[in-house]
């Protein structure tokens, strides 16, 4: 088998592997029946359309026919780029169940993420800095999601790709960490 068109085939991967863990996910709520549907029914098949779609996709992505028989290297950039978003999405989801109105809301932003991005080198190389503020910054989470979304776009960092990657990964398992704890345990969600 051959892969005919690779954004199909890798938007399939996709597609399954979301839908997988959305069937996955939802078993932990009740499934109901369709008559009555349960809180976890609407999950679940969402997420059974979602990997039926994905193995749609990826199939018509193969053909038999003899040729090139393997995979394009992995788009780091786009899957850089998607981490970042992902990353900033669910903080700002914890954000959001965390404030209790407007202005709980805004000061987290404000006066903690704007400054840091700021600080962070997204205007600036911090090899600009003298080197005591270079170190300084190194103690900045953000410089490492600033950085490696500078090296998707102009493929330049001013840190290690690979440090600005594991740090991204390890701050979104940290946000699912919570997002997690916050469904298992109801905080602040309305019953």
């Amino acid at each position: 088998m051959r892969i005919r068109n690779q954004r199909d085939f890798w938007s399939g991967v996709m597609f399954l592997a979301l839908g997988v863990l959305f069937v996955i996910f939802s078993q932990a709520y009740q499934l109901g029946t369709p008559a009555r549907m349960g809180p976890g029914f609407f999950p679940a098949m969402l997420g059974a359309l979602m990997a039926l779609l994905g193995l749609g996709i990826g199939w018509r992505a193969l053909s038999r026919s003899s040729g090139k028989t393997e995979l394009e290297p992995v788009g780091w950039r786009e899957l850089f780029l998607v981490l970042t978003s992902v990353t900033f999405c669910l903080f700002g989801f914890i954000l959001g169940i965390w404030a209790t109105g407007w202005e709980k809301l805004q000061i987290v932003p404000i006066m903690i993420i704007t400054p840091l991005t700021f600080l962070g080198g997204s205007f600036y190389s911090i090899n600009m800095l003298p080197p005591f503020w270079q170190q300084l910054s190194l103690f900045n989470p953000v410089v490492y999601l600033v950085n490696g979304f500078r090296w998707s776009f102009y493929g330049k960092a001013d840190v290690s790709v690979a440090l600005s990657l594991g740090m991204t990964l390890l701050f979104m398992a940290i946000c699912l960490a919570v997002i997690a704890w916050v469904f298992r345990t109801g905080y602040r969600l309305k019953a």
